[in-house]
């Protein structure tokens, strides 16, 4: 009987004791995941300012308005011989204008899509028989800001890997503004004659940026078939 007493003395202190080795096991893991997740937001951070800083270093390499002079320069002395070379130089004039923005965090919609414009018009003008782009924008774009250079990474990876030389099979390439949300769709064929596994670098950084930009407010979808690949992007503004 005294045994048996000393037992049920006992087994309420061994329970309790393992439910506060279990709580406290739960509170250190919780801890550790908490620390986890803030290294890898910090790292992210870090990252973007490494990215900024690279990209601030290579803009103070040139001298914006030495270049812009010598475009305009090479502009009228391209009139006189050829009307669609002085196009082009123009056009040139203006990506390097965006491109070399300094301390621009956001830009309307629209701007960045004339830069993607521009971007695919000169594309055209070198390759006009070998190159075919479908490009539609809808929706009132110029009441949406984003990043600058959030889309045309996209548009690059297209040109760059992408099979467009078929008329029937172009680059299809659809912005569309609505009241709440930016909405981007591309699919082309695959060229395996160039190195299509390079994509992943540009498509990891635009998801980097859009984690940074837009948490939880974002979808990015890549689909590949064996022939075709496309990105399905909605942005809610």
């Amino acid at each position: 009987m005294g045994v048996t007493l000393n037992v049920l003395r006992v087994v309420p202190m061994v329970t309790e004791e393992i439910r506060a080795a279990i709580d406290a096991a739960s509170r250190e893991e919780r801890e550790r995941e908490r620390e986890r997740s803030l290294e890898a937001e910090q790292r992210l951070l870090l990252q973007q300012e490494t990215l900024k800083a690279e990209l601030k270093t290579l803009k103070g390499q040139v001298n914006p308005h030495f270049l812009y002079n010598t475009l305009y320069y090479f502009f009228i002395k391209a009139s006189a011989i050829s009307d669609e070379l002085a196009e082009s130089i123009l056009q040139l004039s203006d990506i390097m204008r965006y491109s070399m923005q300094d301390g621009v965090n956001r830009v309307r919609l629209d701007e960045e899509i004339d830069y993607i414009q521009q971007y695919i018009d000169l594309h055209l003008m070198r390759n006009p028989d070998e190159l075919f782009i479908d490009f539609v924008v809808e929706g009132p774009t110029d009441q949406k800001e984003i990043p600058p250079f959030l889309l045309i990474g996209l548009v690059e990876n297209a040109i760059k890997h992408g099979k467009l030389n078929e008329a029937d099979h172009p680059l299809r390439l659809h912005i569309q503004a609505t009241d709440t949300h930016i909405i981007l769709l591309s699919s082309n064929l695959k060229n395996y004659k160039k190195d299509v596994e390079s994509n992943r670098i540009g498509l990891t950084n635009l998801r980097r940026l859009l984690e940074l930009t837009y948490p939880q407010r974002f979808t990015f979808e890549v689909r590949q078939t064996d022939d075709d690949f496309s990105c399905e992007l909605i942005i809610q503004t």
